[in-house]
């Protein structure tokens, strides 16, 4: 990750941090028609996130949504803006998740993954659950994914 970069957990969860909620939208849904207060917005407070900073801007975001120390977590709502990708930062947020997650005892994070970034989630070692399917929200295909953490 880059030098100028640092991640840190979020308090309360996005909804009490206007630019994370800015980030989120404008990364994962605006360009997909989504309506600003829509669906998308689920709040973090059953769950832990981490945001990333770069020369005091924000640049990522991440969640994980689920009672703390539960068995399975869901890895939601990765978001990077583009300028910043390609810098490590999207592993970085994935990675202190998991460390958090791991510490706690959960043995599996789950996701939905964009199909954009099925290669970036096999990467970092999830593997496919289940075949494509379509978004309601966005229209786009994901692919469920997991990844064992024990």
């Amino acid at each position: 990750m880059r030098d100028d970069c640092m991640i840190d957990f979020v308090d309360e969860g996005w909804m009490h941090y206007p630019k994370v909620e800015e980030l989120i939208y404008d990364v994962l849904y605006r360009d997909f028609g989504v309506a600003p207060d829509g669906d998308w917005r689920q709040p973090c407070s059953a769950g832990e996130m981490v945001a990333a900073q770069c020369n005091m801007k924000l640049a990522g975001t991440a969640m994980l949504v689920g009672p703390r120390g539960a068995e399975r977590l869901q890895l939601r709502q990765l978001a990077v803006l583009p300028e910043y990708r390609g810098a490590g930062i999207g592993r970085a947020l994935v990675e202190e998740l998991e460390a958090s997650a791991r510490a706690q005892g959960t043995n599996e994070i789950w996701l939905n993954a964009r199909e954009v970034a099925f290669g970036f989630y096999e990467a970092l070692g999830y593997e496919y659950t289940g075949g494509v399917f379509v978004s309601e929200l966005t229209q786009i295909p994901h692919r469920p994914m997991r990844k064992l953490l024990r």
